[in-house]
């Protein structure tokens, strides 16, 4: 659902990594106006959003991320296609 990582930090994507589906995204736009596709994956949209870390409300927009977790709410995370997820190298089913 939420991943930090300084691996992209050079491609513009270092902050905290949102997963989310495209229809969520104006929505949650309205909350954190600073997300934004990681357009490092080679799209112009993508299902992974970031919010950068060097944004002024860079703090305050990871932690409502966290509390949206916490919560439950529907818009971050997303189901993996079937046979995307797998197990010590085994493809789920």
């Amino acid at each position: 659902m939420l991943a930090g990582s300084d691996a992209y930090k050079k491609q513009g994507a270092y902050g905290v990594c949102l997963a989310t589906t495209e229809e969520h995204h104006q929505s949650l736009r309205r909350e954190f106006p600073n997300m934004r596709s990681i357009q490092e994956f080679g799209k112009r949209v993508t299902g992974w959003q970031v919010l950068p870390a060097d944004a002024k409300d860079f703090e305050e927009a990871a932690l409502r991320a966290c509390e949206l977790v916490l919560a439950g709410d529907p818009r971050i995370g997303k189901v993996p296609e079937h046979g995307a997820l797998r197990v010590r190298g085994q493809a789920s089913g």
